[in-house]
């Protein structure tokens, strides 16, 4: 089937999503951060990247996250028109910043946690469903 890259900081999220996804047929390369992410996705071709916003180390948001990610592939050469999921467990009020940094224009759905494993078939599906034609979404507030 397709492609997938997962970065999620938790190691127990990564390993829900990796079976979830390997189990609907999927290739699927997993990293715990957006640097070791990005050097897979420049390593090779990715149909999908799902994609942690906030990741923390002892507990505490660190920089280098999602929306790292998803800067680094929207400008980049190669990933202009790879759809991307971001998943969410922050809260508009405890991270605005970081909620408000992601550009709903890069992204092809944002799902927010805790989520059930439906819903991210479902978005993984229409994601992949917009492959290379992919149009970027209707903005949509995100708070």
């Amino acid at each position: 089937m397709a492609n997938i890259l997962v970065m999620e900081d938790d190691e127990q999220q990564l390993e829900l999503l990796r079976y979830m996804l390997t189990r609907r047929g999927h290739a699927v390369v997993t990293t715990l951060d957006a640097s070791e992410a990005y050097k897979k996705f420049c390593e090779r071709k990715f149909d999908l990247v799902v994609t942690d916003i906030v990741v923390r180390k002892q507990g505490t948001p660190f920089p280098d996250g999602g929306t790292t990610l998803i800067r680094r592939i929207r400008t980049g050469l190669t990933g202009k028109n790879i759809p991307i999921i971001a998943v969410t467990g922050a809260r508009a009020m405890e991270h605005p910043r970081i909620i408000k940094s992601i550009r709903t224009d890069w992204v092809s759905d944002i799902l927010r946690k805790p989520f059930d494993m439906a819903s991210l078939l479902k978005a993984v599906d229409a994601a992949l469903g917009q492959g290379s034609e992919r149009t970027p979404r209707a903005e949509r507030s995100v708070a």
